[in-house]
């Protein structure tokens, strides 16, 4: 399968717009670190430095970024290239770039980012191991998940709202109630960390994957391991679902992009020379909300046409 879109740079994440007529993508190392794009014809709509002084250097690396559900916001949150400090998580204005949040925090890098289904809630996930909740117009603090001992590398809502998923370097995922802030269920069956986490359309189902190189499907009611995907030869540093929910794809430090089918578990096809950002080892991949397209890299942007 042949690239049949490309934006030129080293993009460390990106992500659709949820119309699907945009595309954001963070640039690592770089002052002017955002940008966004027609996903037609691939021109240039907004280039913006995200953080500014926010930053103690002048370049940085982007963990994650996220669209808010109506399209309208963009979180981006970034580090410190040479020092590992975190910089703050910011909101911009998609159309303007102007910065319309910053989420202080001061206690640990974030490393993952994600908003509520309705839009007034950002979920982060901290190097320190916990997982926060902000409102998403005043920036305050609502609550924090604390239990995993190690870096939870992704947070994610489920598409109800009402659970979240915490995938960690201490081999664990967890789903917390977003309302008393508690602990549902522990999944445990990774050998090592998990680097991401991901719900099923339906919010019946999750998978995941990590440095073990096969990524799960798990029942999100019971716990139970459904399917494991072999054929990755390293690390998973990303998993998604399809918005249809027919499909899942991941990428590994293999530089391979596998999409699978998500009831059978069987490899539809994969994607090479796909390889993750190698100052963060976070790649991106994730479907088109039409589903005819899959954005993917880490050294640059690629749309490549679904079979």
């Amino acid at each position: 399968m042949d690239a049949s879109k490309s934006v030129a740079g080293l993009i460390s994440v990106a992500a659709w717009s949820p119309e699907g007529e945009r595309i954001a993508g963070a640039t690592s190392p770089s002052p002017d670190s955002v940008a966004i794009w027609d996903a037609t014809t691939g021109s240039e709509l907004l280039t913006v430095n995200s953080h500014g002084d926010l930053c103690q250097e002048e370049f940085n690396f982007f963990h994650d970024l996220a669209w808010s559900p109506t399209g309208d916001r963009l979180a981006v949150v970034a580090q410190d290239t040479n020092s590992g400090t975190g910089c703050e998580t910011v909101v911009l204005d998609a159309t303007s770039g102007e910065r319309l949040l910053v989420l202080e925090d001061y206690e640990s890098a974030v490393r993952s980012l994600d908003w509520s289904p309705d839009g007034s809630v950002l979920l982060t996930g901290h190097e320190s191991g916990i997982v926060r909740m902000w409102n998403a117009q005043s920036g305050v603090e609502i609550s924090t998940l604390s239990d995993h001992s190690g870096p939870v590398m992704d947070a994610v809502f489920s598409p109800d709202g009402h659970r979240i998923a915490s995938a960690s370097e201490d081999g664990i995922v967890r789903i917390w109630n977003t309302e008393t802030g508690k602990k549902q269920m522990v999944l445990n069956g990774h050998a090592g960390a998990v680097k991401s986490v991901d719900w099923s359309p339906d919010g019946m189902l999750l998978v995941t994957g990590g440095n073990d190189g096969f990524p799960r499907v798990w029942d999100a009611s019971s716990g139970e391991t459904l399917l494991v995907l072999p054929g990755h030869v390293e690390e998973v540093v990303i998993v998604t679902w399809s918005a249809d929910g027919r499909r899942i794809a991941s990428q590994g430090l293999d530089a391979v992009i596998k999409v699978w089918d998500a009831a059978t578990g069987g490899l539809l096809f994969q994607i090479t020379n796909a390889a993750p950002e190698p100052s963060t080892k976070r790649g991106f991949v994730e479907f088109s909300p039409d589903g005819d397209w899959i954005l993917a890299g880490g050294t640059r942007v690629l749309g490549l046409r679904l079979w």
